[in-house]
């Protein structure tokens, strides 16, 4: 039996995530924020989001500070596993680099289909999306603000539906990439 399944499988899933987490590490920074929003205190919270006293310094609430500090650990989490899956992808590259090229290219179409669909389903049902994305991810129920929260007035809705779009071009442009270079 060959093992060359389990390791397309492998290659695959991880390039699908390496695909869809490398644009998200990029958009989850200083830079983009400050490109987007210029917004003093946006650029302020950023820089202590692990700070809760300096976060409260800065007028946000204790519910606002748990939920910032929620998309801290997630983002620690991703930037984790996108490490993990940058290893294993270098590895199987510099092992079985004809298996893992062939796991991107299929990783890419799948990844690019699957965006193209996901980006159709944000365009029309933004709200349900964006308030089942929040519900997942944070369970405990502290990512719903009033309009007036210092919060949702530094990061506005129309901040977050330029950033998923923003998002989905990437990931898409990537996508492309990857099979652009298989060409070569």
């Amino acid at each position: 039996m060959s093992v060359t399944p389990f390791y397309q499988g492998i290659f695959m899933v991880c390039s699908f995530f390496l695909l869809l987490t490398s644009p998200l590490l990029l958009l989850a920074s200083p830079v983009y924020l400050q490109l987007t929003l210029n917004h003093p205190l946006s650029l302020a919270a950023y820089q202590v989001l692990n700070q809760p006293l300096q976060l409260a310094g800065l007028g946000f609430l204790p519910a606002e500070i748990a939920h910032l500090q929620d998309v801290v650990r997630w983002l620690a989490v991703v930037r984790l596993l996108w490490l993990i899956i940058v290893i294993i992808i270098g590895v199987g590259w510099w092992t079985r680099r004809r298996l893992t090229q062939a796991a991107l290219t299929r990783a890419a179409k799948f990844t690019l289909g699957l965006g193209i669909g996901f980006g159709l389903l944000i365009l029309l049902f933004w709200n349900q999306v964006f308030i089942s994305f929040h519900r997942l991810l944070f369970p405990q129920g502290n990512w719903a603000f009033p309009a007036d929260s210092l919060l949702i007035i530094t990061f506005p809705e129309p901040f977050w539906q330029l950033t998923f779009f923003v998002y989905l071009a990437l990931v898409l442009g990537l996508c492309l990439l990857v099979l652009l270079c298989e060409r070569f």
